[in-house]
């Protein structure tokens, strides 16, 4: 019970301080999706990091997602998002250095070793598996907390 209510307070706050002024309907959207679908991940990670106005579209987050020289292959058709796939965008959009190995190979793989280090992932860390929609709020939501305490 008391995770729900952290979480929900998490979510509140999230939303005033990213300021998803547009998206109550495209939150309810994200949390009702039982497996992410990227562009809607790329919205979220995309407009929390500022690169994107919180007035865009999934749509327009991938578009702006390709004109990133980050070396991600975004996906032409609808898909879902990988925990490994969030993670290396987090770690781009924000700009986490990482660890060793991240800095040597990056990639999903080291950048879902390396969220689940810094306690963003509270679930299994494998970076192959689907991601939720709430779970992919609680982890950008535990990442901004992080992003504050780093301030």
């Amino acid at each position: 019970m008391r995770r729900k209510i952290l979480l929900l307070v998490g979510l509140i706050v999230l939303g005033t301080t990213v300021g998803f002024a547009q998206s109550n309907a495209l939150i309810d959207e994200v949390l009702g999706q039982k497996k992410l679908g990227y562009s809607y991940a790329a919205y979220l990670v995309l407009s929390a990091s500022g690169i994107i106005k919180d007035t865009s579209t999934p749509d327009q987050a991938m578009e702006a997602l390709r004109q990133q020289n980050w070396g991600i292959k975004v996906p032409e058709e609808p898909t879902d998002i990988s925990l490994g796939q969030y993670a290396y965008l987090l770690m781009k959009a924000f700009d986490i250095p990482g660890g060793l190995m991240y800095r040597l190979i990056p990639g999903s793989r080291y950048a879902a070793r390396e969220i689940a280090y810094l306690g963003f992932v509270t679930e299994n860390p494998s970076p192959y598996r689907s991601i939720s929609g709430r779970e992919a709020m609680e982890i950008l939501n535990n990442l901004m907390a992080w992003k504050e305490e780093q301030q």
